[in-house]
């Protein structure tokens, strides 16, 4: 006799995404589920699209790890863009250095790098 009860994988999946935040930011408290994220990734691609993104283009991101980490990298993969990571904490020259280096097509940041990535140093 099986002691276990028999469920469809979608049943499962479902159930997983109604209980469990997929991330949990514990400066703020921010939790994102699994269909939150799905969600906010193909979002984020569609933008990175209407940007004028193309397969191939590359984007470089500026920020600390934050939970929406989770949602920009794999929506500039989605879009078809190329992600490449940045140290936040590096001298605007350096920003700039990476950005001229790999040919970025788009930079992403958050707004405590904003002034950074907006600079004249880096532009």
């Amino acid at each position: 006799m099986n002691e276990y009860p028999v469920r469809e994988k979608r049943q499962i999946c479902g159930l997983q995404e109604r209980l469990f935040p997929l991330r949990i930011w514990a400066v703020t408290g921010k939790t994102y589920t699994f269909a939150e994220v799905v969600r906010d990734t193909r979002r984020f691609a569609r933008a990175l699209r209407s940007l004028g993104l193309r397969k191939g283009h590359l984007v470089i991101v500026a920020f600390q790890m934050l939970p929406e980490y989770g949602i920009v990298a794999p929506g500039i993969m989605a879009s078809g863009g190329v992600f490449s990571g940045a140290q936040p904490a590096a001298h605007e020259s350096e920003l700039k250095k990476q950005v001229e280096a790999a040919g970025a097509n788009l930079s992403v940041t958050n707004d405590i790098n904003y002034g950074k990535v907006t600079s004249k140093s880096y532009a």
